[in-house]
């Protein structure tokens, strides 16, 4: 997702979500290197509202996908690289359950 959104859009959407007040609670792969010198807005801390934690090893997840209430956007990879949003109660609802359980067997950054 680094490499697929220019710095200036990404810089300014969490500009624009930190000043709305919106937390993320974010899962990273276990294997996945992110330069956080380069990319702050990265780093799990008060200022960033957001937190962040790292899946087992054993869970091998590649797609990225955002939830905000009825609506999931799936981000793809650089291998595929797509994006869509889905808006569907019971689509969001599966996810989050997902979500929900892979935050609860993750490690705090």
């Amino acid at each position: 997702m680094l490499q697929a959104i220019p710095a200036t859009p990404f810089e300014q959407f969490h500009r624009d979500r930190i000043a709305c007040g919106m937390f993320l609670r974010t899962l990273w792969p276990h294997d996945q290197k992110v330069a956080l010198k380069k990319y702050p807005q990265l780093l799990g801390n008060t200022g960033t509202l957001r937190e962040i934690r790292i899946l087992p090893a054993h869970l091998p997840v590649s797609l990225a996908y955002m939830i905000y209430g009825n609506r999931v956007a799936f981000i793809g990879t650089k291998q595929d690289p797509f994006s869509f949003v889905v808006e569907s109660p019971d689509i969001s609802m599966t996810i989050k359950s997902q979500f929900d359980y892979w935050w609860s067997v993750s490690k705090p950054l």
